[in-house]
């Protein structure tokens, strides 16, 4: 290890401590992370090998916690960041590993959300999704109503890997009130991603062919390409879909997809 340089060796050094998932790794990932002569690269490498890590520690987690709450110039304020996203992966590790620890981190995330609108919350925001604990859930569901649209694409965005059923209804709910094209990608992806129920498909196969937005019909387009195993319709929906699309990319994207989903019976 040599943490002032810069190279491949490094990295590949940063990734090995990381898979180790040894409490001697992580403890040197750490030191690594706050150590004033690493080069900045290799502190983020190590921040992210530890958000990485199977079994972390406390000390890890403390560590990390530290650095998320430091104040400073830009370099500063990156590490802080990364090692908020890299808490809130710990904290999903936790609950996989069904540790009580899990629910300790993400009171402390939820602590850390700023108050003011910026990419600090949208940093902040993202690392609680991470977490995956429906604890969170409601703190995150309360920036949709944010007059900001970055941030309520942040909250859509952070929504992907709530389990609850609450927030699936939520989302639906700002697909069809929300005007912003961004942020109602952002919608539509965190839909796709945890999951088609038969009301969001049904929601996204009668929205798809009135969509405006070429951005929002391409998002609609990889939902419903992902519900052709569940779905029947699916297929014959992108099917009509290829019939009206008039954008170059999503019309590729149609092809693509129309060309791997199985027949509909």
């Amino acid at each position: 290890l040599a943490p002032g340089t810069d190279d491949a060796t490094q990295a590949a050094l940063m990734d090995v401590l990381g898979t180790s998932d040894t409490p001697a790794a992580q403890t040197v990932l750490l030191e690594i992370a706050g150590d004033p002569g690493a080069s900045h690269m290799n502190a983020l490498r190590a921040i992210i090998a530890l958000g990485g890590v199977a079994h972390p520690t406390a000390e890890a987690r403390d560590g990390l916690l530290s650095i998320a709450r430091k104040e400073g110039g830009p370099e500063v304020a990156d590490l802080s960041r990364t090692a908020l996203l890299a808490l809130g992966a710990i904290a999903s590790t936790l609950r996989t590993n069904d540790d009580p620890a899990a629910a300790s981190v993400t009171a402390d995330l939820l602590a850390a959300i700023p108050e003011k609108e910026g990419p600090d919350l949208r940093v902040a925001l993202k690392a609680l999704g991470n977490t995956g604990d429906p604890a969170a859930a409601g703190r995150i569901q309360s920036y949709l109503a944010s007059e900001n649209a970055a941030t309520r694409a942040a909250a859509a965005t952070a929504l992907r890997r709530m389990p609850d059923a609450r927030t699936g209804e939520l989302l639906l709910s700002s697909l069809a009130n929300e005007k912003v094209p961004e942020v109602r990608s952002a919608v539509v992806r965190s839909m796709s991603q945890r999951g088609l129920d038969d009301n969001a498909f049904a929601t996204l196969a009668e929205s798809a062919p009135k969509e405006q937005s070429a951005l929002v019909r391409g998002e609609m387009i990889r939902a419903l390409a992902k519900g052709t195993d569940s779905f029947p319709a699916a297929r014959d929906t992108l099917q009509r879909l290829l019939e009206t699309e008039q954008d170059t990319q999503n019309l590729d994207l149609l092809r693509r997809v129309l060309s791997k989903a199985p027949k509909t019976p």
